[in-house]
């Protein structure tokens, strides 16, 4: 029996080494594409959420602002204990983090008692799941 050159053999397959490293190889190089993509994909919807939670933000500053503006009767001092003792009433998944009257001397904000003629109401309210917070003025009418 003649031994055939390694070059004249009839290769008709792969040979069960090259079959292992091929399926090394892949393995190796879809695990590095599903951690580049899966971090997409399982983060994706956090610019939503984010988007959501501030959109709740600002409807709440709109609506202590359009309920201020809205009641004739109100001064700063009823907003201000509203916001202190129901602030449900201008929506929901938010906390009331600064609720105080601020004067600005040389453009830093000092608290002060009301009454004060150039008072400010300073609110100040923070998103309860993303922690955004959003910063109102509210001057008298």
């Amino acid at each position: 029996m003649r031994i055939k050159p390694f070059l004249l053999r009839n290769n008709k397959g792969f040979s069960l080494i090259e079959i292992i490293v091929i399926i090394i190889v892949a393995s190796i190089a879809f695990t590095m594409i599903f951690k580049y993509f899966g971090s997409f994909i399982t983060d994706s919807s956090v610019p939503i959420h984010r988007l959501n939670s501030a959109m709740e933000l600002k409807q709440a500053a709109e609506l202590i602002m359009e309920n201020y503006h809205q009641d004739t009767s109100a001064d700063l001092n009823s907003l201000k204990n509203n916001l202190s003792t129901n602030p449900s009433l201008y929506g929901q998944n938010f906390t009331v983090e600064y609720n105080q009257f601020v004067k600005f001397v040389n453009q830093n904000d000092t608290a002060i008692a009301a009454g004060d003629p150039e008072d400010l109401l300073k609110i100040k309210i923070r998103h309860d799941k993303t922690n955004e917070a959003i910063t109102i003025l509210v001057v008298r009418q």
